[in-house]
């Protein structure tokens, strides 16, 4: 779900075409947005249950580009900061 950007921007200094910054949410590592590389200014958030969910597939190996980050939640056991 899209929950903003992602628009085109009109520029008028500088030739080409531009996107705005686009947030997406309740996407799954399955997605094509989260295997592939967009070269785009896009962040989507994955959901997972808890810390081992992010070590079984498929989000070990969602994908070949290794250009991902996250926000993991607390490791287990772990005393709130």
């Amino acid at each position: 779900m899209l929950v903003t950007g992602g628009g085109q921007l009109k520029r008028n200094d500088a030739a080409g075409f531009y996107m705005a910054l686009a947030l997406l949410t309740d996407t799954t590592a399955s997605m094509r947005i989260n295997r592939e590389n967009l070269f785009r200014p896009v962040a989507s958030i994955i959901r997972v249950k808890g810390y081992e969910e992010l070590w079984q597939e498929p989000f070990v190996a969602c994908t070949p580009f290794g250009l991902s980050a996250g926000v993991p939640p607390p490791a287990p056991n772990t005393p709130p900061t």
